[in-house]
Protein backbone atom coordinates (compact mmCIF):
# COMPACT_ATOMS: atom_id res chain seq x y z
CA UNK A 1 0.00 0.00 0.00
CA UNK A 2 1.50 3.38 -0.68
CA UNK A 3 1.45 6.27 2.06
CA UNK A 4 0.77 9.69 0.67
CA UNK A 5 2.32 12.67 2.25
CA UNK A 6 0.02 15.77 2.04
CA UNK A 7 1.83 17.87 -0.68
CA UNK A 8 1.40 14.62 -3.22
CA UNK A 9 -2.47 14.25 -1.79
CA UNK A 10 -2.73 18.60 -2.67
CA UNK A 11 -1.17 17.50 -6.09
CA UNK A 12 -3.53 14.64 -6.73
CA UNK A 13 -6.19 17.04 -5.77
CA UNK A 14 -5.48 19.65 -8.11
CA UNK A 15 -5.33 16.81 -10.78
CA UNK A 16 -8.65 16.15 -10.10
CA UNK A 17 -10.06 19.49 -9.95
CA UNK A 18 -8.67 19.74 -13.64
CA UNK A 19 -9.87 16.86 -14.96
CA UNK A 20 -12.94 16.52 -13.78
CA UNK A 21 -15.12 19.84 -15.23
CA UNK A 22 -18.18 20.52 -14.16
CA UNK A 23 -20.07 18.24 -11.81
CA UNK A 24 -23.31 19.30 -12.30
CA UNK A 25 -22.53 18.71 -16.33
CA UNK A 26 -21.56 14.79 -15.11
CA UNK A 27 -24.81 14.75 -12.76
CA UNK A 28 -26.86 14.86 -15.70
CA UNK A 29 -24.73 12.30 -18.25
CA UNK A 30 -24.62 9.23 -18.54
CA UNK A 31 -26.51 6.18 -20.09
CA UNK A 32 -28.59 4.00 -18.81
CA UNK A 33 -27.50 0.45 -18.23
CA UNK A 34 -31.50 -1.06 -17.08
CA UNK A 35 -32.45 -4.27 -17.99
CA UNK A 36 -36.19 -4.32 -19.16
CA UNK A 37 -36.70 -6.92 -16.31
CA UNK A 38 -35.00 -8.33 -13.26
CA UNK A 39 -33.12 -11.33 -13.52
CA UNK A 40 -34.63 -14.50 -12.40
CA UNK A 41 -31.82 -14.90 -9.80
CA UNK A 42 -29.72 -12.84 -8.08
CA UNK A 43 -26.24 -13.14 -9.01
CA UNK A 44 -23.96 -14.73 -6.99
CA UNK A 45 -22.85 -13.69 -4.05
CA UNK A 46 -25.36 -10.92 -4.67
CA UNK A 47 -25.92 -9.13 -0.60
CA UNK A 48 -29.41 -8.60 0.77
CA UNK A 49 -28.55 -7.06 3.79
CA UNK A 50 -29.54 -3.81 5.92
CA UNK A 51 -28.56 -1.17 8.02
CA UNK A 52 -28.76 -2.85 11.49
CA UNK A 53 -26.99 -0.18 13.47
CA UNK A 54 -25.95 3.13 12.40
CA UNK A 55 -26.35 6.04 14.91
CA UNK A 56 -25.38 5.04 18.56
CA UNK A 57 -28.57 6.75 20.23
CA UNK A 58 -28.91 5.49 24.21
CA UNK A 59 -33.01 3.97 23.33
CA UNK A 60 -31.69 2.34 19.52
CA UNK A 61 -29.79 -1.12 20.34
CA UNK A 62 -29.48 -4.41 19.51
CA UNK A 63 -29.50 -7.41 21.31
CA UNK A 64 -28.78 -11.35 20.81
CA UNK A 65 -32.31 -12.45 19.42
CA UNK A 66 -32.23 -9.32 16.72
CA UNK A 67 -29.51 -11.63 15.04
CA UNK A 68 -31.50 -14.46 15.01
CA UNK A 69 -34.59 -13.02 13.68
CA UNK A 70 -33.08 -11.20 10.87
CA UNK A 71 -30.91 -14.96 10.07
CA UNK A 72 -34.49 -16.14 9.40
CA UNK A 73 -35.73 -13.28 7.43
CA UNK A 74 -32.97 -13.94 4.93
CA UNK A 75 -30.76 -11.56 5.99
CA UNK A 76 -26.96 -12.49 5.39
CA UNK A 77 -25.58 -8.99 5.38
CA UNK A 78 -25.58 -6.19 7.62
CA UNK A 79 -24.11 -3.00 7.64
CA UNK A 80 -22.85 -1.89 11.63
CA UNK A 81 -21.02 1.53 12.16
CA UNK A 82 -18.61 0.85 14.97
CA UNK A 83 -19.09 3.93 15.99
CA UNK A 84 -16.18 6.02 17.51
CA UNK A 85 -17.98 7.18 20.22
CA UNK A 86 -18.93 4.02 21.75
CA UNK A 87 -15.61 2.99 21.47
CA UNK A 88 -13.54 6.21 22.64
CA UNK A 89 -15.82 8.40 24.10
CA UNK A 90 -13.57 10.20 25.97
CA UNK A 91 -10.22 10.76 24.44
CA UNK A 92 -6.85 9.02 25.58
CA UNK A 93 -9.23 6.42 27.51
CA UNK A 94 -9.16 2.50 26.91
CA UNK A 95 -10.84 1.51 24.09
CA UNK A 96 -14.04 -0.12 24.95
CA UNK A 97 -15.29 -3.09 22.22
CA UNK A 98 -17.89 -4.79 24.64
CA UNK A 99 -20.69 -3.77 22.27
CA UNK A 100 -18.95 -4.47 19.18
CA UNK A 101 -17.45 -8.11 20.66
CA UNK A 102 -21.23 -8.82 21.51
CA UNK A 103 -22.46 -7.53 17.60
CA UNK A 104 -19.65 -9.21 16.20
CA UNK A 105 -20.04 -12.38 17.38
CA UNK A 106 -23.78 -12.40 17.40
CA UNK A 107 -23.89 -12.08 13.71
CA UNK A 108 -20.83 -14.93 12.95
CA UNK A 109 -23.00 -17.10 15.21
CA UNK A 110 -26.05 -16.77 12.73
CA UNK A 111 -24.54 -16.72 9.62
CA UNK A 112 -24.19 -12.93 8.56
CA UNK A 113 -21.79 -11.04 7.09
CA UNK A 114 -20.81 -7.40 7.92
CA UNK A 115 -20.09 -4.43 6.82
CA UNK A 116 -18.43 -2.41 8.84
CA UNK A 117 -18.21 1.23 9.08
CA UNK A 118 -15.51 2.83 10.48
CA UNK A 119 -14.75 6.87 10.40
CA UNK A 120 -18.25 8.30 10.13
CA UNK A 121 -17.33 11.78 10.92
CA UNK A 122 -20.75 12.89 12.73
CA UNK A 123 -19.76 14.55 16.06
CA UNK A 124 -22.77 16.99 16.41
CA UNK A 125 -26.21 16.25 16.97
CA UNK A 126 -26.74 12.01 16.06
CA UNK A 127 -23.06 12.03 17.05
CA UNK A 128 -21.01 9.01 15.66
CA UNK A 129 -17.48 10.23 16.47
CA UNK A 130 -16.77 11.59 19.78
CA UNK A 131 -17.90 15.41 20.37
CA UNK A 132 -14.22 16.11 21.39
CA UNK A 133 -13.07 15.34 18.00
CA UNK A 134 -14.82 18.67 16.82
CA UNK A 135 -12.27 20.72 18.36
CA UNK A 136 -9.24 18.93 16.53
CA UNK A 137 -7.37 20.37 13.63
CA UNK A 138 -6.78 18.44 10.62
CA UNK A 139 -3.57 16.73 11.56
CA UNK A 140 -4.63 15.72 15.47
CA UNK A 141 -7.85 14.39 13.57
CA UNK A 142 -6.22 12.47 11.03
CA UNK A 143 -3.78 10.69 13.84
CA UNK A 144 -6.54 10.14 15.99
CA UNK A 145 -8.79 8.39 13.56
CA UNK A 146 -5.79 6.39 12.63
CA UNK A 147 -5.28 4.68 16.27
CA UNK A 148 -9.16 4.07 16.31
CA UNK A 149 -9.59 2.52 13.18
CA UNK A 150 -6.27 0.79 13.34
CA UNK A 151 -7.77 -0.54 17.01
CA UNK A 152 -11.22 -1.48 15.46
CA UNK A 153 -9.48 -3.59 12.13
CA UNK A 154 -6.77 -5.44 13.90
CA UNK A 155 -9.78 -6.49 16.85
CA UNK A 156 -12.28 -7.79 14.12
CA UNK A 157 -10.41 -8.76 10.83
CA UNK A 158 -10.72 -12.14 11.41
CA UNK A 159 -14.78 -12.24 11.11
CA UNK A 160 -15.23 -8.89 9.48
CA UNK A 161 -14.10 -8.69 5.27
CA UNK A 162 -15.98 -5.75 4.40
CA UNK A 163 -15.14 -1.89 5.65
CA UNK A 164 -17.24 1.00 4.72
CA UNK A 165 -14.95 4.77 5.09
CA UNK A 166 -16.72 7.58 6.31
CA UNK A 167 -20.04 8.25 5.82
CA UNK A 168 -21.61 10.24 2.66
CA UNK A 169 -18.66 12.69 2.83
CA UNK A 170 -19.41 14.32 -0.67
CA UNK A 171 -22.40 15.47 1.91
CA UNK A 172 -20.54 16.94 4.57
CA UNK A 173 -21.79 20.57 4.16
CA UNK A 174 -25.63 19.67 4.27
CA UNK A 175 -24.27 17.73 7.69
CA UNK A 176 -22.88 20.94 9.23
CA UNK A 177 -26.51 22.84 7.92
CA UNK A 178 -28.59 20.02 9.82
CA UNK A 179 -25.89 19.61 12.75
CA UNK A 180 -24.65 16.79 12.33
CA UNK A 181 -21.08 17.67 11.73
CA UNK A 182 -18.79 20.61 13.66
CA UNK A 183 -18.07 21.52 10.23
CA UNK A 184 -17.31 20.48 6.58
CA UNK A 185 -13.67 19.19 5.26
CA UNK A 186 -12.06 20.67 2.30
CA UNK A 187 -11.30 18.47 -0.59
CA UNK A 188 -7.27 18.04 0.36
CA UNK A 189 -8.78 16.82 4.12
CA UNK A 190 -11.38 14.70 2.35
CA UNK A 191 -8.46 12.44 0.50
CA UNK A 192 -6.52 12.58 3.84
CA UNK A 193 -9.28 11.03 5.54
CA UNK A 194 -10.35 8.70 2.84
CA UNK A 195 -7.09 7.43 3.02
CA UNK A 196 -5.94 7.49 6.19
CA UNK A 197 -8.75 4.41 6.41
CA UNK A 198 -8.16 2.94 3.62
CA UNK A 199 -4.96 2.40 4.82
CA UNK A 200 -5.58 1.45 7.85
CA UNK A 201 -7.72 -1.57 6.78
CA UNK A 202 -5.75 -2.76 4.05
CA UNK A 203 -2.25 -2.97 5.88
CA UNK A 204 -3.98 -4.85 8.56
CA UNK A 205 -5.61 -7.46 6.11
CA UNK A 206 -4.43 -7.18 2.42
CA UNK A 207 -7.16 -9.18 1.49
CA UNK A 208 -9.93 -7.16 2.82
CA UNK A 209 -12.73 -5.22 0.67
CA UNK A 210 -13.32 -1.73 1.57
CA UNK A 211 -16.41 0.54 -0.01
CA UNK A 212 -16.76 4.03 -0.35
CA UNK A 213 -19.71 5.71 0.89
CA UNK A 214 -21.10 8.04 -1.93
CA UNK A 215 -24.64 10.02 -1.69
CA UNK A 216 -26.15 9.90 -5.63
CA UNK A 217 -25.99 14.11 -5.58
CA UNK A 218 -24.84 16.22 -7.91
CA UNK A 219 -20.86 16.12 -8.19
CA UNK A 220 -20.73 12.49 -6.50
CA UNK A 221 -19.25 11.07 -9.88
CA UNK A 222 -16.45 13.74 -9.63
CA UNK A 223 -16.00 12.42 -5.28
CA UNK A 224 -15.71 9.44 -6.81
CA UNK A 225 -12.72 9.70 -9.12
CA UNK A 226 -10.71 12.62 -6.74
CA UNK A 227 -10.68 9.67 -4.01
CA UNK A 228 -9.89 7.13 -6.56
CA UNK A 229 -6.78 9.12 -6.94
CA UNK A 230 -5.51 8.06 -2.86
CA UNK A 231 -7.48 5.44 -2.37
CA UNK A 232 -7.57 2.08 -3.39
CA UNK A 233 -11.00 1.06 -2.50
CA UNK A 234 -12.85 -2.01 -4.28
CA UNK A 235 -16.43 -1.47 -4.38
CA UNK A 236 -18.48 2.34 -4.75
CA UNK A 237 -21.79 1.86 -1.81
CA UNK A 238 -24.35 4.28 -3.18
CA UNK A 239 -26.66 5.73 -0.68
CA UNK A 240 -29.76 6.60 -2.67
CA UNK A 241 -32.89 8.07 -1.36
CA UNK A 242 -35.80 8.26 -4.51
CA UNK A 243 -38.65 9.13 -1.95
CA UNK A 244 -37.15 11.32 -0.18
CA UNK A 245 -39.00 14.27 -0.92
CA UNK A 246 -42.11 12.55 -2.42
CA UNK A 247 -43.57 9.04 -1.52
CA UNK A 248 -43.11 7.85 -4.84
CA UNK A 249 -43.17 3.71 -4.95
CA UNK A 250 -42.29 3.26 -8.35
CA UNK A 251 -41.58 4.40 -11.99
CA UNK A 252 -37.67 5.17 -10.71
CA UNK A 253 -35.83 2.09 -12.51
CA UNK A 254 -34.06 4.47 -15.00
CA UNK A 255 -32.26 6.74 -11.89
CA UNK A 256 -31.03 3.49 -10.24
CA UNK A 257 -29.64 2.03 -13.35
CA UNK A 258 -28.56 5.68 -14.38
CA UNK A 259 -26.80 6.19 -10.96
CA UNK A 260 -25.02 2.93 -11.35
CA UNK A 261 -24.12 3.30 -14.88
CA UNK A 262 -22.36 6.60 -13.67
CA UNK A 263 -20.80 5.54 -10.40
CA UNK A 264 -19.45 2.68 -12.40
CA UNK A 265 -17.45 5.00 -15.05
CA UNK A 266 -16.49 7.13 -12.34
CA UNK A 267 -14.53 4.18 -10.75
CA UNK A 268 -13.28 2.69 -13.12
CA UNK A 269 -15.91 -0.38 -13.52
CA UNK A 270 -15.78 -1.34 -9.81
CA UNK A 271 -18.40 -3.07 -8.39
CA UNK A 272 -21.51 -1.03 -7.14
CA UNK A 273 -23.99 -1.90 -3.77
CA UNK A 274 -26.62 0.22 -2.70
CA UNK A 275 -25.22 0.61 0.99
CA UNK A 276 -28.46 2.78 2.21
CA UNK A 277 -31.71 3.29 0.21
CA UNK A 278 -35.09 3.33 2.65
CA UNK A 279 -38.86 4.83 2.97
CA UNK A 280 -40.53 6.03 6.33
CA UNK A 281 -43.73 5.14 7.04
CA UNK A 282 -44.73 7.55 9.50
CA UNK A 283 -48.40 7.70 8.32
CA UNK A 284 -48.07 11.26 6.45
CA UNK A 285 -50.04 11.77 3.13
CA UNK A 286 -48.67 8.22 0.91
CA UNK A 287 -46.18 7.33 3.70
CA UNK A 288 -47.98 4.83 5.17
CA UNK A 289 -46.67 0.77 5.65
CA UNK A 290 -48.06 -0.62 2.66
CA UNK A 291 -46.49 1.97 0.54
CA UNK A 292 -43.10 1.24 2.28
CA UNK A 293 -43.42 -2.03 1.45
CA UNK A 294 -44.02 -1.64 -2.46
CA UNK A 295 -41.38 0.96 -2.55
CA UNK A 296 -39.20 -2.10 -1.15
CA UNK A 297 -39.83 -4.83 -3.53
CA UNK A 298 -39.60 -2.10 -6.15
CA UNK A 299 -36.55 -0.81 -4.94
CA UNK A 300 -35.32 -4.23 -4.74
CA UNK A 301 -36.42 -5.29 -8.61
CA UNK A 302 -34.48 -1.83 -9.99
CA UNK A 303 -31.54 -2.61 -8.09
CA UNK A 304 -31.26 -6.11 -9.78
CA UNK A 305 -31.67 -4.62 -12.73
CA UNK A 306 -29.27 -1.96 -12.84
CA UNK A 307 -26.22 -4.63 -12.59
CA UNK A 308 -25.66 -2.87 -8.86
CA UNK A 309 -24.23 -6.24 -6.70
CA UNK A 310 -25.90 -5.62 -3.39
CA UNK A 311 -29.04 -3.52 -1.64
CA UNK A 312 -28.85 -2.48 1.98
CA UNK A 313 -32.55 -1.17 3.38
CA UNK A 314 -32.11 1.92 6.18
CA UNK A 315 -32.85 0.13 8.70
CA UNK A 316 -33.85 -2.37 11.08
CA UNK A 317 -35.39 -0.80 13.37
CA UNK A 318 -37.68 2.46 13.71
CA UNK A 319 -37.10 5.08 16.79
CA UNK A 320 -39.66 7.43 17.83
CA UNK A 321 -36.58 9.67 19.52
CA UNK A 322 -34.48 9.54 16.93
CA UNK A 323 -33.88 13.35 16.24
CA UNK A 324 -34.19 13.66 12.44
CA UNK A 325 -37.47 12.81 10.72
CA UNK A 326 -36.86 11.20 7.87
CA UNK A 327 -35.00 8.30 9.88
CA UNK A 328 -37.54 8.30 12.50
CA UNK A 329 -39.84 5.48 11.07
CA UNK A 330 -37.92 4.01 8.54
CA UNK A 331 -37.50 0.75 10.26
CA UNK A 332 -39.08 -2.57 8.60
CA UNK A 333 -39.79 -2.93 12.12
CA UNK A 334 -41.80 -0.82 14.98
CA UNK A 335 -39.81 0.55 17.67
CA UNK A 336 -40.87 -2.84 19.99
CA UNK A 337 -40.01 -5.22 17.27
CA UNK A 338 -43.51 -5.93 15.40
CA UNK A 339 -42.82 -6.64 12.14
CA UNK A 340 -44.11 -3.97 9.19
CA UNK A 341 -45.61 -5.73 5.77
CA UNK A 342 -42.19 -4.74 4.75
CA UNK A 343 -40.25 -6.37 6.38
CA UNK A 344 -42.29 -9.61 5.29
CA UNK A 345 -41.78 -8.59 1.35
CA UNK A 346 -37.88 -8.32 1.79
CA UNK A 347 -38.33 -12.18 2.76
CA UNK A 348 -40.34 -12.56 0.25
CA UNK A 349 -38.13 -10.94 -2.46
CA UNK A 350 -34.98 -12.77 -1.04
CA UNK A 351 -36.77 -15.58 -1.62
CA UNK A 352 -37.83 -15.39 -5.07
CA UNK A 353 -34.63 -14.04 -6.35
CA UNK A 354 -31.88 -16.50 -4.62
CA UNK A 355 -30.52 -19.60 -6.07
CA UNK A 356 -33.06 -22.28 -5.14
CA UNK A 357 -31.41 -25.41 -3.75
CA UNK A 358 -30.88 -28.48 -5.20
Amino acid sequence: MRKLTPILIMIFALMGTAANGNPLDQFFEGRNNCAATPPQQAPAGFMWGMTAYHIPLPDYELYPDDFRVMAENGIRWIRVDYAWKRIEPQRGEPYDFSYFDMVTAEATRNGIQIIAQIGNGYNQERAVAPEWTADLRLGEYLDALDRYARAVVERYHADIHHWSLENELNLDYQHVISKQRAHSWSLVAKMRIIHTLNEAVKQIDQSATTVLSVVTVAGYQRYIKEMALVADFDVVGLHMYPAVTAPVTEGFADDVCRVVAKAKQASGDKPVIFLETGFKSDGGAGRTPEAQRMFLRNMAEYVLRSGATGFFWYEYLDNPNEPHDRQRYSGLLEEDRTPKSAWLEYADVIRQYSPQPP
